[in-house]
């Protein structure tokens, strides 16, 4: 009774012998409504919120006693009127994000499960990734954050996730080569140079020559056939592309040949030192060998004479140079008694480096008997690679 009492006063007046009751009521609610909702019936806005107590009631269905009805950190007045979010559920779109974190802390859209459209929840990309949720493409590299950690595994806030100076999306749309590795075809040489040179192939192992001559010689007329060797050879790189891309690059000609030492030739000439290429000295003669050919393993060296007799062939210089590269890519004496050798005869090692081939064969081994040249270089190539050096401080 005292309840009734305080929440409505009656004002009771007779005209012409009856009686008005007059509801002195502000809110704009009735009687039974302000006692079934229990709010204040001198008041439009019980709870001060910017709503009245009506709207909330019968437009929003929000409680009109508190601020903040779902407890999110946001007014009800802030949800209806200034972000169109659900005052009634803490978490409008449902992204495991409140609607006051989206608005204040992330801006994100609180009506969006995915505020940039990328494929990834806001959600996700603030908890799981850390990633923008308000951009695409955190990183910038051309590639969505969903591409990235999705379908390439990709670092969706580094451009470039493995760090060989190509953008992931280079790598992936471009070229096609793997951006978690430097190296995709595991030869030793960088993606990032590979690409940048026409004559290299960053899918393929590849096997660069530069070739220098001297004063009296021209540069060797074809080299096809050990080019075709090296192009069908049963080796496969890291991602399964068969074959090895030999390259020759005719460079300097008429440099003076040394009197004893390659040394000077080498430091004074080699312009791809520590690019990954060898270095090929194409001469009249070979001072103090009796050798056609030799082998500087540690400079990246190999040096090839020019007889200047008809009777020897081209598959016979083919085959020298052959013979030379196969030191340089780790074949040596030391590996196997039948290379540089004639102690295993040719059925049983059935190679280039045997030299009871005779220089009439160019292509290495490959068996189950005696030992399988490209069985090892398949194996070694990045340990016998031409050095890479200078790519690396690139």
């Amino acid at each position: 009774m005292i309840k009734k009492l305080l929440l409505i006063i009656i004002l009771v007046v007779s005209i012409s012998g009856g009686i008005v009751i007059v509801n002195v009521n502000n809110s704009g609610l009735s009687i039974g409504e302000n006692l079934e909702h229990s709010t204040n019936p001198f008041k439009v806005d019980t709870d001060g919120d910017g709503l009245s107590d009506k709207q909330e009631i019968f437009d929003y269905g929000t409680d009109p006693n508190v601020v903040d009805t779902d407890d999110d950190g946001l007014s009800d007045y802030e949800e209806v009127r200034e972000y169109e979010t659900n005052p009634t559920v803490a978490d409008t779109d449902g992204d495991g994000l409140s609607d006051r974190e989206e608005v204040l802390e992330y801006e994100t859209n609180p009506t969006v499960v995915d505020t940039d459209g990328d494929g990834l929840s806001d959600r996700d990309e603030i908890d799981k990734y850390r990633t923008d949720p308000t951009i695409k493409d955190t990183d910038g590299d051309g590639l969505r954050d969903r591409e990235e950690v999705k379908e390439y595994n990709t670092n969706p806030r580094v451009e470039d996730t493995d760090g060989d100076g190509l953008r992931d999306r280079e790598e992936v749309i471009e070229y096609h080569t793997d951006p978690l590795k430097t190296d995709t075809s595991g030869d030793g040489i960088p993606d990032s140079y590979a690409v940048d040179k026409e004559y290299l192939n960053p899918h393929r192992y590849n096997v660069t020559v530069e070739i220098d001559t001297d004063t009296e010689t021209d540069f060797p007329d074809d080299l096809t056939k050990v080019k075709e060797v090296f192009d069908e050879a049963p080796v496969s790189s890291e991602t399964g592309v068969k074959g090895i891309n030999l390259n020759f690059i005719k460079d300097e000609k008429g440099i003076a040949p040394p009197n004893r030492s390659y040394d000077n030739i080498d430091d004074s000439h080699f312009d791809r030192n520590g690019y990954g290429v060898y270095h090929m000295y194409y001469t009249e003669e070979i001072p103090n060998q009796r050798a056609i050919g030799y082998t500087y393993e540690s400079e990246d060296m190999l040096v090839v004479q020019h007889t200047g007799n008809e009777l020897y062939s081209n598959s016979y210089l083919n085959s020298v140079v052959s013979h030379e590269i196969g030191h340089n890519l780790g074949l040596l004496p030391d590996l196997y008694d039948g290379i540089d050798s004639e102690s295993i005869n040719i059925d049983t090692y059935y190679s280039v480096m045997n030299y009871n081939s005779r220089y009439n064969k160019i292509d290495y081994s490959h068996t189950s008997t005696g030992f399988d040249d490209w069985e090892f270089i398949q194996n070694n190539i990045t340990r016998y690679q031409a050095s890479t050096h200078k790519i690396e401080l690139e």
